[in-house]
């Protein structure tokens, strides 16, 4: 059980990292709990963040459930899909961006289309047949 939160944490981490470094470049990199001595921390090269996001979404796609979605006890928690999810769209914006082959030596093409493919594969997930079925309230009424 403490793998499954540790999971989610991880991705969390790697989400808002993410986020910080695809807006502003070079941002710290925090690792470890700073005592108030260690207040300043210099900025980490892109590289260094990628691949410690990418560490951290591999480990959470090792250790989250394979849950299907929909309401329930666990609607809204990361998934292991959720991650594989994550990881391609990493993987996508780095690799374009930055003209890299893979994410820091940690994820390469094939890794990343694998876990595509069990997303395709076994999440559960499908397209509505219907586009007015998308929302409550849909286009009956033309």
């Amino acid at each position: 059980m403490a793998a499954k939160y540790t999971g989610e944490a991880r991705f969390l981490r790697a989400y808002f990292y993410f986020n910080l470094v695809k807006i502003f470049g070079h941002i710290p990199l925090v690792t470890k709990i700073l005592s108030p001595d260690e207040a300043y921390i210099p900025q980490a090269e892109p590289e260094d963040i990628y691949r410690y996001i990418a560490e951290d979404l591999v480990y959470a796609i090792e250790n989250l459930p394979a849950t299907p979605p929909g309401p329930g006890p666990n609607a809204g928690r990361a998934t292991k899909w959720a991650a594989e999810a994550m990881l391609a769209r990493v993987w996508l914006f780095y690799t374009g961006y930055y003209k890299k082959s893979d994410i820091a030596g940690i994820v390469t093409k094939s890794q990343v289309t694998n876990y595509l493919d069990d997303i395709i594969t076994n999440g559960g997930f499908a397209l509505l047949p219907e586009f007015s079925g998308l929302w409550a309230v849909s286009y009956t009424h033309l």
